[in-house]
């Protein structure tokens, strides 16, 4: 592992080039929306921004926090959101104008990471942790304004096995989360394979009323199971994306999680999956 984050031409399927920075391994990338912006991090916690195609840094804002990024998210300004894992679970947004990153907790003593981050816009995140939760967070307030736990059906307890001769429960993270850009629809996806669609649920703002009865209301959100729409597949869910055309919803599935032999190895193949949609 050389530590860089390698461009793909998709046309040819060939390497286009490297950007060469990182000097441990790097855990997630995100392109600023609707931008040449790129943002990568890495385990020590440091985040880099760049300009594509320009193979330089354009900015490099350091490990802040010294613990390890697991997810990025790009905002439509020059932001992005990450999330972190053992050490400080939470979540950061990263203002590059200003150079700081502005840090929100999960406020839950039990919490080990949050495993992945989605930007529903600018203001409003949405995280999956390590604890079978997804949190809400409002850039306006430091800890989550809505919660749900258990986000996926509790798993069941491992069997015993030759390498692992005691039953012991099987942990299921929420190991990957995204939503289609510009409607209510979030899909989240766990460690023993099963996703599950969400509605996210916003207050109807009233320009009559004042301004603090408005910015009460903006953090009043939710998100609200889609019932029927709970799929199975067995194994990692490591990625999960919806097509720009609003026809597919992909699945990288695995049989182990993304960075780590955290559990017994699941009986699937390896590969990317498209679920067909169908959304108006």
């Amino acid at each position: 592992m050389d530590h860089s984050v390698i461009i793909w031409n998709p046309n040819e399927m060939k390497v286009f080039m490297k950007l060469l920075h990182h000097k441990v391994p790097v855990t997630a990338v995100s392109f600023r929306y609707h931008s040449h912006m790129l943002f990568t991090a890495d385990c020590s916690g440091r985040v880099c921004v760049w300009n594509m195609p320009l193979k330089e840094v354009l900015q490099d804002q350091g490990a802040r926090t010294n613990i390890e990024v697991l997810g990025l998210c790009g905002l439509v300004s020059e932001r992005c959101v990450s999330c972190s894992g053992f050490g400080g679970p939470g979540v950061c947004v990263w203002k590059v104008p200003e150079e700081i990153c502005v840090q929100y907790s999960t406020k839950n003593t039990l919490e080990s990471s949050v495993e992945c981050i989605y930007a529903v816009n600018d203001e409003i995140f949405i995280g999956g942790s390590s604890t079978n939760t997804i949190y809400i967070w409002h850039s306006s307030r430091g800890s989550p304004v809505f919660t749900v736990s258990p986000a996926h059906p509790v798993a069941k307890l491992c069997p015993p096995s030759m390498s692992e001769p005691f039953i012991r429960p099987v942990a299921n993270w929420v190991s990957a989360i995204t939503g289609l850009y510009g409607t209510d629809l979030i899909a989240s996806g766990s460690s023993t394979g099963h996703i599950q669609f969400w509605r996210l649920v916003q207050p109807q703002l009233d320009r009559s009323n004042e301004v603090k009865v408005q910015q009460q209301k903006r953090t009043q959100i939710s998100i609200e199971r889609i019932p029927g729409l709970g799929i199975s597949l067995g194994g990692f869910i490591n990625g999960l994306a919806f097509s720009s055309d609003r026809r597919y919803l992909a699945v990288c599935l695995g049989q182990e999680h993304r960075f780590g032999h955290w559990e017994p190895r699941r009986h699937v193949a390896n590969g990317l999956f498209l679920i067909p949609l169908n959304v108006s």
